[in-house]
């Protein structure tokens, strides 16, 4: 789903949202989802201005009701958006992305999706920041007038971080809009009221115009996809794949690996004691930690709207009970409500980490939410491919067909996209 479309809705006339990405805003322990739109407006004398929209979101955005303007970032000549190594954390191909925002008073640290979208995303940054010519005019954003907030916040606490990919650069003459720090933000105190000064002007759209949106947007496709949906020749494949299938045992070799795999019921509870007694028990050190949650949180807040402190007091629980004799690397996390799935590998193993890929998929009220289901976590393993699925099923001893039922309908739709969008998705039974 395209959630670039809900932004839209949102603007005003002449701002087109060029693309937007779904996040987490990382402060201190405080993790907060939110959505990133590349803003563009075209001045009148022909040039163009861009500006991060920050916005806070139901669990997916699909019209301007469902996000809430939070914070705006104009990309100036001191802004920068670079991808980053957080601090003592090893980096594993397919993990999520970290990237740090930056200008002359603000620092932010975002996590994002690994995959091309966001790629994608951190591209077009690149090509909004304004130039390094001496003799360009520096930007205005004259225009981002009628967001200016009135309140005063105190500023956000920075965050250290290793050096990256850098994106823009140079100084800024926007600090007389951001007198806090924070890039501008939305009055907080005019929210609800129908004053007609404090609502934002939006562009009316029918809804047909905005399906049509959905159905243009496209997909950029990798050099590597491309590569793959060359055509081959099939009599000649079928050859090679059987006469490597009959020397199968002189190019491979087998390797036992420990794989710790637990589940826990939480009932809606927080970390009470520590984890090790279970995570931590046997005498040799785990290779790959498979940690699944269920009823992570009952509140109808997690119910309806994607974020939730369980979510990360779990986490922090069992990254602090992994077995003390080896060191760990977070390879994915993934959660539907309180449905949650964790995956770790040794650091030793995380180079032969790769294709990570996570999807959900919820069977509970209208056979759909997301209160019961399934989440998976799928990777390959040096060259094995291995799906880890963690699912809570409908409850009680006569319901044993509806459990039949959301089993069944867990392995039918939960599907893995690959690199090559010409190949059909992958099954949970398609991995070894």
């Amino acid at each position: 789903m395209d959630q670039s479309v809900a932004i839209q809705e949102t603007l005003a006339e002449g701002e087109y949202c060029i693309i937007a990405v779904q996040g987490v805003l990382c402060e201190g322990d405080s993790r907060q989802s939110r959505l990133l739109g590349l803003i563009r407006y075209r001045l009148e004398h022909g040039g163009q201005e861009h500006a991060l929209f920050l916005y806070t979101h139901r669990r997916m955005a699909i019209t301007g009701d469902d996000v809430s303007l939070d914070q705006i970032v104009p990309v100036s000549r001191d802004f920068t958006l670079e991808e980053v190594s957080p601090g003592g954390e090893l980096y594993v191909l397919g993990s999520d992305v970290t990237v740090q925002l930056d200008t002359a008073e603000l620092n932010l640290i975002f996590h994002l999706p690994f995959g091309s979208h966001t790629r994608m995303f951190l591209q077009e940054v690149a090509r909004a920041c304004p130039g390094f010519d001496p003799a360009t005019p520096d930007p205005e954003f004259q225009w981002l007038s009628r967001y200016r907030c009135t309140q005063q916040e105190p500023p956000l606490p920075c965050w250290n971080s290793a050096s990256g990919i850098r994106i823009g650069g140079g100084g800024s003459h926007f600090d007389d809009l951001r007198p806090n720090g924070k890039g501008l933000l939305v009055d907080q105190s005019s929210r609800g009221q129908d004053k007609p000064e404090n609502l934002l002007t939006r562009q009316t759209k029918s809804k047909s115009e905005i399906t049509d949106m959905v159905r243009s947007s496209t997909i950029t496709v990798s050099d590597k996809a491309h590569i793959l949906t060359m055509q081959k020749f099939g009599l000649r494949d079928t050859i090679v794949k059987s006469r490597l299938v009959q020397k199968e045992e002189d190019y491979t070799y087998i390797q036992n690996f420990r794989f710790f795999v637990g589940t826990y019921n939480v009932n809606g509870q927080s970390p009470k004691e520590c984890l090790q007694p279970w995570l931590s028990h046997g005498i040799q050190a785990p290779d790959v930690y498979c940690v699944g949650f269920q009823e992570l949180d009952l509140s109808k807040e997690a119910f309806f709207f994607h974020d939730t402190p369980k979510e990360e007091e779990w986490f922090k629980a069992v990254s602090e009970s992994l077995h003390p004799d080896a060191k760990y690397a977070k390879v994915k996390l993934i959660r539907l409500v309180g449905i949650m799935l964790l995956l770790y590998v040794k650091e030793e193993h995380a180079a032969h980490i790769s294709e990570v890929g996570a999807e959900t998929v919820g069977t509970g009220i209208m056979g759909r939410m997301g209160n019961k289901g399934g989440v998976a976590i799928r990777f390959q393993f040096h060259n094995t491919s291995i799906c880890v699925v963690n699912s809570h099923l409908a409850a009680h001893t006569e319901e044993y067909e509806r459990r039949n039922q959301d089993y069944k309908d867990i392995c039918s739709r939960m599907q893995f996209c690959q690199v090559d969008p010409s190949l059909p998705p992958l099954t949970i039974s398609k991995h070894e």
